[in-house]
């Protein structure tokens, strides 16, 4: 008797098309925007491979449902619209589920406003939370209450790594300072000295980033000297002001050779004023693809940005309730990784067409 051929999933049809998970589902179920090239591409591999869509989970998701809340920023747009948008996504993957996410803005990192809206929440009002947290520790006795009433928490793009949220999605915070400080030694050559700003002092992202940029240089670039800025509080014109000040007040035989900032939405204040600084140029590297980032990119004042795909963070969280509500999966990692990606000026990727937040 000839072997049943094993079913092959959406994740393998979408790893083997290059492609994302939300694009074959896309694809296949007829749902969202999506070209008729690629429509006809997947459905023709999909037969090509045998695939055939699991009914029996498909008629499971029907049997139970999930409510989520979702609390992320307005600001900076052109950041975390991508996370918006990834949430988005993955949601209308669902849309015949009996899964529904509902999101909740506060303005930029604002704990006071994320503190009430996660108070009214409990385990009657929700099934699971994505957040992104603007405190590291302050939203811990919140975050436990949640998780002893049986709601999943998902932490994205930042951590509180103390309290009982289930999950966070994001970049290795230290990794990628290291990664940043290797990239302003090689490109200051070890030498020199090199002003580091953060975003804000009680973002896990920003400070654990700045923890492992410094660790980076005095380990393995000690010649260079680090000048600690201050905290910019994703300002573009605080980072802006602070970067004027350390050039203006270098001594002429000790300029400033680098400029670091631990958050992209600080970063076209950096490089406002890096511009201003022609003709001597002045190393920059920073975090994220976003639209105003990107012509500082272009012209060559930022030497590079690290990339932590935003949109796959959204979208990781609303798999992952998903999976837990709706599948009935249990087993969940506490860590899902996002890439680590240097973006130099040819390697700019197409951005979607969403608002910048300010221009200068």
């Amino acid at each position: 008797m000839k072997a049943e051929r094993r079913r092959i999933t959406t994740r393998e049809l979408a790893q083997d098309l290059g492609v994302s998970r939300a694009t074959i589902d896309r694809a296949l179920n007829g749902r969202g925007r999506i070209s008729e090239e690629t429509r006809e591409r997947i459905a023709r591999r999909a037969q090509e491979l045998g695939y055939r869509p699991n009914l029996i989970a498909r008629s499971l998701a029907m049997t139970t449902s999930a409510r989520i809340i979702a609390i992320v920023p307005k600001q900076p747009a052109s950041f975390f619209q991508s996370i918006l948008e990834g949430i988005r996504d993955a949601a209308e993957n669902y849309a015949d589920h009996p899964f529904s996410v509902e999101i909740r803005h506060t303005s930029k990192h604002d704990l006071t406003e994320q503190r009430e809206i996660i108070r009214r929440l409990d385990g009657t009002t929700c099934n699971g939370l994505i957040l992104v947290p603007a405190h590291s520790r302050a939203l811990n006795s919140e975050i436990d209450r949640l998780a002893g009433e049986g709601v999943m928490v998902i932490c994205v793009n930042s951590d509180a790594p103390e309290s009982r949220r289930t999950t966070f999605i994001g970049q290795d915070f230290i990794r990628a300072g290291r990664l940043a400080a290797e990239l302003l030694g090689k490109l200051a050559r070890g030498q020199g000295r090199v002003l580091s700003l953060g975003g804000f002092p009680d973002i896990w992202a920003h400070t654990q980033r700045t923890l492992g940029f410094v660790r980076e240089l005095e380990e393995h670039y000690p010649e260079i000297e680090i000048l600690h800025g201050p905290f910019c509080d994703d300002d573009p014109q605080r980072a802006y002001e602070a970067v004027r000040g350390a050039i203006d007040s270098a001594p002429p035989d000790r300029p400033i050779a680098g400029v670091y900032i631990s958050t992209g939405a600080g970063s076209w204040g950096v490089a406002r004023a890096l511009r201003e600084n022609q003709p001597r140029k002045i190393h920059f590297v920073g975090f994220d693809v976003l639209p105003e980032n990107v012509k500082y990119l272009r012209s060559g004042t930022i030497d590079a940005v690290v990339e932590q795909e935003p949109y796959r963070q959204g979208y990781d969280a609303v798999e992952q309730l998903h999976r837990h509500f709706i599948e009935r999966k249990t087993e969940h990692a506490e860590y899902v990784l996002t890439g680590l990606d240097v973006i130099l000026r040819n390697s700019i990727p197409e951005l979607p067409e969403h608002g910048t937040d300010q221009q200068f």
